[in-house]
């Protein structure tokens, strides 16, 4: 398909890949980070705790909580 593109199209198509490891993204080290400070979790609540003090150095992570109430039913 790419061959027959680019011959019709007159145009040179250059298709690349990602190396292994070059595809970090910023929130997988909040999620590192988070797995890192992990210990173990009882309960759901706990994990409020646990997020806004993961981070050790600069400003801690803000987190949102969000009650069943702000969910919205989309079913008809």
């Amino acid at each position: 398909m790419w061959e027959y593109a680019g011959f019709e199209l007159k145009v040179k198509i250059t298709h690349t890949f990602l190396g292994k490891g070059h595809t970090q993204n910023e929130v997988d080290s909040v999620h590192a980070c988070i797995e890192n400070a992990q210990k173990v979790i009882y309960i759901p609540a706990q994990w409020v705790t646990l997020i806004s003090c993961a981070k050790v150095a600069g400003n801690p992570y803000t987190v949102i909580e969000v009650s069943n109430e702000e969910f919205l039913d989309s079913r008809p």
